[in-house]
């Protein structure tokens, strides 16, 4: 392949032209594959003398092949991706660092970079034992180019290798380049100016990727940890010697404030995760605990005085600091609350720190002004979603809220004080701001605080209700947020007059001509609807809202919005049920126009801000989920209603639409939403429309492309379209084909696992039951499927009973034929599944945990008992009288079992029982205690309380799981320790099946007497047999038998 031509190929595809573009794009595509195509791409890119455009895009169409096609799956084959010749492997593994390290562009550098690691991360160790020490030659070359391009190389070993459970890989890469690193880094930091910040920057991100997962022994070395702290120290005191030239935004992205955001962040790294002995995960204990004690005493103080001597110089005027620096700095004194050895000294300077630095944020700054002037949108995007890894006033929140919570003794009632002064005195507006924004941030720890809590309402009436008709947008925006927090948190009116002024005073700023005034309001109103007097005095009035309400999600399409609509919906059921089709329809009109934008940013050739294109899919992803729960909102509502089947089927059929088109654009980040809405929608109506198959159509042509992973999701829906449009499947051959093909994929694809295997299952149980006599041809396949599950040493619980049910179906099925077949295809296993389905009735509920599972056995041995002798198995006939005893056995559980599910679903509550402002009781209690918390002592949280919780449950369920298996190895015991298979097998409380209507007496005691006329001595010989205790249980069983035959006749009476 000629290397000229390839110049040329690429040449066009930078073409203005679009038909020669897209000419060129498919020439490439074509020649991509093929042998040598790597090698002379690698030429391209290294050719000084070829335009540096050319360059840059042969660049990144190498990166995409070698991402794509270095390695391939065996077991998810890619047909339309040709694999790399060896001949391309072994030129790329030999040439590509050199020329990354020559690359003079650095967008190719970038592109050469991504493609380094995707080599590495597939190759390395093993196939690229030598790449290590390539690198450290050019490391220690003394050439800045080879050094620069060797820093980008180290860092993208790293990055292959930090989430790498073998952690001896990283720990040997610190051990054998670090040394020779830091050196590097410490003659750059000597004369450390914004043109070679790059490569600090670099060399820095390095370290802190080191420390993703452990902080390997050789950085936890004096050796190691003194020349790197002194780096990072060095980093962070610079100076410039003259300001940057640009705006501060500019400043922000320079490789200056770049290599200072990157040494505050692995110093904060190095604390928080390592370095704090009271905080340590147990996980991390063993290996680091001796490095943290050694941190804390010696290094963290240090890094308090840097950090400290950073924000002194900051608040004096003397230093510009970057949004991420204020933000790792923030961190670093969040994390010093909770320790005792940090908080010592940290707490004599909290006051001054949350004066001049921390409330200085908080403020109404001409940043936020002229965000507020020109997209109010954004400005709306960023108070909501409040991340403190992006915006300084939202980590000086955290900061405040963990020193409220975690020392309140010493600091609640400061904060308090600093805001009580500024409001009630002659402060500007922009501090005023800032001071109802900090209340908004502490009101969850004020309305916990015994005392404090009671005087919120004339806090309200005083600063409040005032602030809710300001003429400064700002000033209403910071109100309405104070009294939502209060709200949320449970605030109490003593009197009604003062409830009401603020919830009118709130009806007024929900129509405020400024946006980001509207969004807190509405957001104050859903809290304040837990009042009587609010909900009544809003019904009048409740159109009107919902038409804000709408207006504001269409505006916004913030998940925000679109949450206080389900709740207005949830609030107004018998107001708003009537009116479901309108809403649905209003609704469906938002989602169609979300989704447009969401597919014309999908295709657009336009991503110039990547970033930027993906936050906006993030908004509108969230906006589609956001509309699809207000729908199953409404659908809840019209429980209220009686007769609401009609209205139901109308919503449906608006609703259809949109759940194809989704499923059309395969927009999977809503396969969850729009797989919900059609179970709500075939269950609720108990029937499937005719428009409705055309989503069944849907949903199997996204399963076999690219929604496989949503499995659990869509299983549901299909349930419910095989159980109530079985006629529908009895009549089309193609639609049984495609749920067979849905079950069988379910059970043998190779990127699924157990838990989807028992979906697998429980969606072949639903097609034997639905579809009987209808099946016969694909019951081979679906035996052959369900005996290789079987088969399998199976650890899941959940699993060993759903294969179990799914061949115990096939029984139930056809009894003679499902025979003939699993012995047909693997001799003898007919008598070794009667094996394992006896010995699992025999464990009683350890065996057989649900009254599913307990009914289905039953049900399928009354169908064996009536099998004419003849066809019995004659591997099966000697034990063939062994059925009876069997039933007779799942009898003796079953009135225990049914009244233990009957039980259990009277004690459940609806998952919205708590209402949404409360707070679990537990979290509650521990907010309390550390508001009043010594200072003399480490605090151990609700938090930290909560992830070791989680830590220690995982590890014991490990060790049963462990020794589950173990003990199956051995016996086949299912219970170890007080464990049992029905721990994690729980009892289907929602779940409906088309046998759930048999009853299994009348159906035990039908088939006995065919047993007993066609097979008498067999017959005779179960009941022989049987123990007093059986004898007892046989009479009982007949007994209820008798009687539900007796109320079933009445019945039809």
């Amino acid at each position: 392949m000629n290397a000229q031509d390839i110049v040329n190929l690429f040449a066009t595809s930078l073409s203005p032209d679009p038909n020669v573009r897209k000419a060129g794009e498919i020439e490439i595509r074509r020649i991509g594959g093929q042998e040598g195509a790597l090698t002379a791409l690698m030429q391209v890119i290294g050719n000084q003398h070829v335009d540096i455009a050319v360059r840059q895009a042969t660049s990144v169409f190498l990166k995409n092949r070698i991402i794509r096609a270095w390695y391939i799956d065996p077991d998810i084959p890619k047909p339309d991706t040709a694999p790399i010749a060896d001949s391309d492997r072994v030129f790329v593994k030999q040439n590509i660092l050199s020329l990354l390290v020559a690359a003079q562009s650095r967008p190719s550098q970038v592109q050469l970079a991504a493609a380094f690691k995707a080599i590495l991360t597939h190759d390395f160790p093993d196939k690229w034992p030598g790449i290590v020490d390539d690198v450290l030659a050019l490391l220690q070359s003394g050439n800045s180019a080879s050094v620069y391009g060797a820093c980008i190389a180290l860092l993208e070993v790293i990055r292959s290798t930090r989430f790498r459970t073998d952690r001896k890989i990283m720990h040997g890469i610190v051990e054998k380049t670090f040394p020779t690193l830091v050196q590097v880094g410490t003659e750059i930091g000597n004369h450390f100016t914004p043109e070679n910040a790059e490569g600090m920057h670099i060399i820095l991100k390095s370290y802190k990727a080191s420390t993703q997962t452990s902080l390997s022994p050789h950085q936890q070395s004096p050796e190691s940890i003194m020349p790197w702290g002194k780096l990072f120290f060095q980093i962070i005191n610079a100076r410039l010697v003259a300001p940057l030239p640009g705006t501060p935004y500019e400043w922000e992205t320079s490789g200056w404030w770049k290599a200072k955001k990157w040494a505050f962040n692995t110093l904060d790294r190095l604390f928080d995760r390592y370095g704090s002995p009271s905080q340590l995960p147990e996980a991390f204990k063993k290996d680091v605990k001796a490095f943290a004690e050694q941190f804390v005493t010696s290094f963290a103080p240090e890094i308090f005085k840097v950090y400290l001597q950073q924000v002194e110089s900051y608040a004096k005027g003397e230093q510009w600091l970057s949004a991420k620096c204020k933000i790792a700095i923030l961190r670093f004194f969040t994390a010093c609350v909770k320790p005792r050895a940090t908080w010592d000294f940290l707490k004599p300077h909290v006051q001054t720190l949350v004066a001049s630095f921390v409330f200085p944020e908080l403020k109404f700054t001409q940043e936020r002004h002229e965000l507020w002037q020109s997209d109010p949108l954004e400005y709306v995007r960023r108070s909501v979603e409040l991340d403190d890894a992006a915006e300084p006033s939202a980590a000086g929140t955290t900061f405040l809220i963990q020193l409220a919570r975690s020392r309140g003794k010493s600091t609640f009632m400061t904060l308090l004080s600093l805001i009580n002064n500024v409001l009630s005195g002659n402060a500007p507006e922009d501090q005023r701001y800032g001071a109802l924004i900090m209340t908004s941030s502490l009101s969850g720890v004020i309305m916990r605080h015994p005392t404090v809590k009671n005087e919120m309402e004339q806090f309200c009436v005083k600063f409040v209700l005032p602030g809710l008709s300001s003429d400064h947008g700002f000033i209403r925006e910071s109100a309405a947020e104070v009294l939502g927090g209060l709200e949320r948190f449970g605030l109490v009116w003593s009197n009604p007059a003062n409830l009401e002024a603020h919830y009118l005073a709130i009806g007024k700023v929900i129509e405020d001509p400024d946006l980001p005034v509207r969004i807190p309001a509405v957001i104050c109103l859903t809290h304040m609807l837990r009042h009587d007097l609010v909900k009544t005095a809003l019904i009048p009035n409740i159109d009107k809202v919902m038409q804000i309400l709408f207006s504001l999600s269409d505006e916004t399409d913030l998940d925000v919005t679109t949450e206080a609509l389900e709740t207005f919906i949830d609030n107004f059921q018998p107001q708003l049920a009537p009116a479901a089709v309108q809403i649905i329809t209003r609704l469906a009109q938002s989602y169609v126009r979300v989704m447009g934008e969401y597919v014309a940013i999908q295709e657009s050739s336009l991503r110039d801000d990547l970033a930027s294109s993906i936050a906006v899919e993030d908004d509108k992803t969230m906006a589609l989920t956001g509309i699809a729960r207000a729908i199953e909102t409404v659908l809840d509502s019209l429980d209220a209603l009686e007769d609401s089947k009609e209205i139901v089927a109308n919503c449906q059929e608006v609703v259809i639409p949109i759940i194809n088109l989704t499923l059309e654009k395969q927009v999977v980040e809503a396969f969850d939403s729009v797989f919900s809405l059609v179970d709500t929608f075939t269950f609720t109506l108990r029937q499937i429309t005719p428009n409705m198959w055309s989503v069944f159509e849907h949903i199997y042509k996204v399963f076999k492309e690219v929604a496989i992973d949503y499995l659990d999701e869509m299983i549901p829906g299909l349930d419910n379209f095989i159980d109530f449009g079985k006629d529908v499947f009895a009549q089309s051959p193609e639609y049984r084909r495609m749920v067979i093909d849905v079950f069988v994929s379910a059970l043998t694809h190779p990127s699924l696992g157990d838990a989807d295997h028992v979906h697998g299952c429980a969606l072949g149980e639903c097609i034997l039951l639905n579809m009987r006599g209808h099946i016969d041809q694909e019951l081979e396949g679906i035996i052959k499927s369900a005996i290789d599950i079987f088969s399998k040493n199976i650890d899941l619980p959940a699993l060993r009973v759903g294969a179990l049910n799914l061949l115990v179906n096939t029984i139930l099925y056809n009894p003679p034929l499902a025979l003939r077949i699993m012995d047909a295809n693997h001799p003898g296993f007919a008598a070794t599944f009667f094996t394992k389905w006896f010995e699992a009735i025999k464990k009683g509920n350890l065996g057989l945990p649900r009254v599913h599972d307990k009914r289905l056995s039953v049900i399928a041995l009354s169908e064996l008992l009536r099998m004419n002798a003849a066809d019995v198995p004659a591997s099966l006939r000697s034990g063939w009288p062994g059925i009876v005893g069997a039933a007779l056995a799942i009898f003796k559980d079953l009135p225990a079992a049914i009244e233990s599910k009957a039980h259990r679903f009277s004690q459940v509550e609806p998952a919205d029982a708590e209402d949404e402002g409360s707070v679990p009781c537990i979290r509650s209690a521990l907010s309390i205690l550390t508001t009043h918390m010594a200072d003399d002592k480490d605090v151990w949280d609700d938090e930290d309380q909560y992830l070791q919780m989680i830590a220690d449950e995982k590890e014991r369920l490990d060790g049963i799981r462990a020794a589950n298996a173990e003990s199956s190895v051995a016996d086949d015991v299912d219970d170890v320790d007080g464990y049992s298979i029905a721990d994690e097998v729980e009892e289907e409380l929602h779940v409906e099946r088309s046998i759930d209507g048999v009853n299994a007496y009348i159906s035990f005691k039908s088939a006995l007497t065919s047993f007993e006329t066609a097979n008498p001595e067999a017959y005779a010989a179960a009941t022989a047999s049987l123990t007093g205790e059986e004898q007892t249980i046989l009479i009982d069983v007949m007994t209820k038998a008798q009687e539900a035959e007796v109320a079933k006749s009445t019945i039809k009476s």
